[in-house]
């Protein structure tokens, strides 16, 4: 086997075309890099959205988890919350069919009637 001889013309041919090879992909690449830098970009707004829709939606079950809204039950103007209370457990065994003494132990904090929901 005889090792290939190289003259500077084979070399400075090949340099050439490196060098071609080289200035044809550059755009390319530079082109790719921005490219990849948009994705990243975009990536990291989607991140942020995405972790402020589950804050938002953890806020929101947060502050209606417990949150209760019954229709038919007749409304009174200027109602007291003992009142409404009463009228709601009522409801429960009444109407849904919970167990009387489960009603009455239900703890209810906060109640209220919603003008205007409330079918007489």
């Amino acid at each position: 086997m005889h090792a290939r001889e190289f003259t500077l013309r084979d070399l400075t041919n090949d340099q050439i075309s490196v060098r071609s090879t080289v200035w044809i992909l550059t755009p390319h690449v530079e082109g790719a890099d921005i490219v990849a830098a948009k994705k990243v970009s975009q990536k990291k707004h989607l991140e942020k959205k995405h972790e402020n829709i589950r804050e938002e939606l953890f806020l929101r079950s947060q502050s209606t988890r417990n949150n209760f809204s019954f229709k038919g039950i007749p409304e009174v103007i200027e109602e007291t919350q003992e009142v409404t209370k009463r009228k709601l457990r009522k409801h429960f065994y009444e109407a849904l069919k919970i167990a009387k003494e489960t009603a009455d132990s239900m703890q209810l904090i906060i109640v209220h009637l919603s003008p205007g929901l409330s079918v007489q």
